[in-house]
């Protein structure tokens, strides 16, 4: 077994067949050219240039070896000529094991300029390259989704505003207002028709080790949703329509990626954290009620930003590579472990996605969705109205989503890495929801990420 990262390097190599190496002298990889150097396993022959060990390795080819060249990012420049009328124009198979030079804490000013350019000129040859990101690198994320919902269902099928005003109102026996002392109708009377989400939620990822990443994210969320009123007795006729909404920073959440295992076809990380409800969660709203007055209520548990509860995040991911496509697939648990005197369910979600591209820049992918989440536990006792978002029975269920989505890489803000931009649009394709709830819509997210 190897005792550091250089003997893994050439253990590995020798493992996927490679038995002839050149190298032009490098401090970074010395290690790497000194165990390659003792290594019976394979051929090593230096060389001055790294143009000339590109034609060592193209004769080595020649006579049935299986060549790599190890180098210093900063002569690509000197070995484009031979890049492009000798080892593409041939075809010949290259693998080559670059340093980069140039990163941050780069002693020699010279080197920062060429790593500027490393990867531009290997991506205008269509040279697929492999950064691996060492501890202490930064990420920030941004991602903003809009989720729309209309319609309504009952325990998964459609049902009608007829329907709807025929269901009956678990808080009959309350009263409407305390001024007057009536009770609430003895069935429901105000409907959702359509509900708006917006998501806004920023990220920040660092890398402590090689194998741990630290995140942290901060959500903020819009809702607003529009209803109708109905007479609460007798012909049941529309009074009018009305709206609600609530915007706050929702949640915060710090959690730890660990690198279980990572080959060049897969790759496994397990990631642990915790999740805090920050929003408010007794938010008042101005209503009209079945008596066509205009009263203020504790909104719903859905207008609410949050149910201030803490809960454990746990997932474990797998990505693998299948040729020129990727597969990936999740598995992600949400549970309470710290509840207040109302909490949304516990929450279970698997992703399975297929990824491809069509170019360099420009890649996409099919998700499939899947999610079940529990029933609101407990209840706010100054929730009341004769609406089916006041009962805690009528939340949670399972949904199924399709989604597609597109990634781009683009130079916009400059610095050492391009900036990653992506869109997905999500489609429901079942809805099997507890009680009566509304119908979920089109789910469109938007992402950005920039490596520092």
């Amino acid at each position: 077994m190897a005792s550091n990262i250089s003997e893994s390097i050439v253990d590995d190599m020798i493992a996927h067949g490679i038995d002839f190496v050149t190298s032009v002298p490098c401090k970074q990889l010395a290690g790497v050219i000194e165990y390659v150097e003792n290594n019976d396993r394979v051929i090593h022959i230096p060389s001055n240039k790294e143009d000339e060990g590109m034609g060592l390795c193209a004769g080595a080819y020649m006579g049935g070896k299986r060549p790599c060249i190890i180098m210093q990012n900063t002569a690509i420049g000197v070995t484009v000529n031979t890049l492009a009328t000798l080892i593409q124009y041939y075809q010949f198979p290259l693998p080559m094991l670059i340093s980069y030079r140039g990163e941050l804490g780069e002693p020699v000013a010279c080197q920062v300029e060429m790593a500027l350019h490393t990867k531009a000129l290997l991506d205008q040859l269509h040279i697929p390259t492999f950064h691996f990101h060492k501890k202490g690198e930064w990420m920030v994320s941004l991602k903003v989704t809009n989720m729309e919902m209309k319609k309504n269902i009952l325990n998964g099928h459609s049902i009608s505003t007829k329907d709807i005003l025929s269901q009956p109102n678990p808080y009959s026996d309350m009263p409407m207002t305390m001024d007057m002392g009536l009770k609430m109708p003895k069935n429901l009377s105000v409907i959702p028709n359509k509900m708006t989400m917006k998501m806004i939620m920023l990220g920040a990822m660092y890398a402590p080790s090689d194998k741990l990443t630290i995140m942290g994210m901060l959500m903020f969320n819009d809702k607003e949703m529009m209803l109708d009123t109905y007479k609460g007795m007798m012909d049941r006729n529309y009074i009018g329509s009305f709206n609600t909404s609530s915007s706050d920073i929702s949640k915060i959440s710090f959690l730890g990626l660990y690198n279980l295992y990572q080959s060049e076809e897969s790759r496994w990380h397990l990631t642990l954290g915790l999740e805090q409800g920050l929003g408010e969660s007794s938010k008042k709203g101005i209503v009209l009620n079945p008596m066509n007055m205009k009263s203020s209520i504790t909104l719903p548990y859905g207008m609410q930003s949050s149910d201030k509860a803490l809960r454990l995040l746990s997932s474990i991911t797998n990505v693998s590579k299948f040729g020129d496509f990727i597969i990936g697939n999740q598995l992600a648990i949400k549970n309470i472990v710290s509840k207040k005197n109302w909490n949304f369910g516990d929450e279970f979600e698997y992703n399975l996605w297929f990824q491809g591209s069509f170019n360099k820049s420009i890649s996409y992918s099919i998700r499939l969705n899947y999610k079940d989440q529990d029933s609101i536990e407990g209840r706010d006792k100054s929730i009341m109205a004769p609406v089916q978002t006041s009962n805690p029975n009528n939340y949670g269920g399972q949904t199924l989503n399709l989604g597609l989505g597109f990634n781009t890489i683009f130079d916009v803000f400059g610095g050492k890495y391009k900036d990653r931009f992506s869109i997905e649009i999500l489609k429901p394709i079942n809805q099997d929801k507890n009680g009566l709830q509304m119908k979920d819509g089109l789910t469109i997210q938007l992402g950005f990420q920039k490596m520092l």
